[in-house]
C-alpha cells in the first residue's frame, strides 16, 4: 500500500464557502465548519478528545458517541476495534495517546491515564513525528521521537521532543515531561486509506462536513 498522504485545511472560511488547501492537486477544497450544541464534558482533555473525534469523522471513520470528549473513551474504542500499537513508528493519520502530561486527579501522583492525545501529520529525517492536537485553546504542532524519547534535541540541534507537560514544585519524584516520555499508545484505525485530510484551525464547536 502506498504511504498515506495528510491534507491540510487551514485558515477559517464563511459557512458554505470551500476552505482553503495548500495541497490543491491532491486535495478538493473542503466547506467550513458549522457549529453544533455543547457536549456534557468540558476541559482541555474533552477538547483534544472531540478534536480528534471530529477529524476522523471527516475521513469517514466512526468512533462511539460516549468518545467524543473522552480520550480513555476513545482508547477503549481503539483497543476494541483492535487497532491499540506500542511500535515505534506511527503513521501519518495515527492516533497517538499520552499519560500524565498533567495531574488532572490533583492528588501529586503519575498515575494520570490517557490525559492527551494527537494526530500524526507528518515525518522528520531524524525519526520525530510531528502531531497536531487541541491544547492551549488552539490546535497546536507537537514534535515526539519514540527513538529517543529522553532527548529534547539531536546532535544537529533538530527538536525530537516537545515538552508536553509543564514543571510545577510539587511534581512527584521522577516526574516526565516530554512527549516520547509520556507516550502511551498508538491507534491505527485508517484501515486502507490512502489519503487522511486533517484540520489545523478546528475550534470547540466546530462541526466538519466534507
Amino acid at each position: 500500500m502506498p504511504p498515506l498522504i495528510s491534507q491540510k485545511r487551514q485558515h477559517p472560511t464563511q459557512k458554505g464557502a470551500p476552505a482553503p488547501d495548500e495541497e490543491s492537486a491532491r486535495s478538493a477544497p473542503q466547506p467550513a465548519p458549522e457549529t453544533r450544541p455543547a457536549q456534557p464534558r468540558s476541559g482541555a482533555a474533552a477538547d483534544a478528545a472531540d478534536y480528534i473525534w471530529s477529524v476522523y469523522a471527516l475521513n469517514g471513520v466512526a468512533f462511539p458517541a460516549d468518545s467524543r470528549r473522552s480520550l480513555p473513551a476513545l482508547f477503549r474504542a481503539c483497543k476494541d476495534r483492535g487497532e491499540i500499537d506500542h511500535s515505534t513508528a506511527p503513521a501519518i493519520g495515527d492516533i497517538v495517546f499520552f499519560h500524565n502530561s498533567v495531574d488532572s486527579n490533583q492528588d501529586g501522583r503519575n498515575n494520570d491515564w490517557y490525559t492527551h492525545a494527537g494526530i500524526v501529520e507528518s515525518h522528520a529525517d531524524n525519526g520525530s513525528v510531528t502531531l497536531l492536537s487541541y491544547r492551549g485553546d488552539k490546535v497546536d504542532r507537537l514534535i515526539m521521537s519514540l527513538e529517543s524519547p529522553d532527548a529534547s534535541m539531536d546532535r544537529h540541534g533538530g527538536k525530537l521532543n516537545s515538552q508536553l507537560r509543564a514543571p510545577a514544585d510539587d511534581d512527584a519524584p521522577f516526574t516526565q515531561y516530554l512527549a516520547g516520555q509520556l507516550f502511551a499508545g498508538t491507534c491505527s484505525a485508517l484501515g486502507e486509506r490512502a489519503q487522511f485530510v486533517i484540520v489545523d484551525n478546528w475550534e470547540p464547536g466546530m462541526h466538519l462536513e466534507k
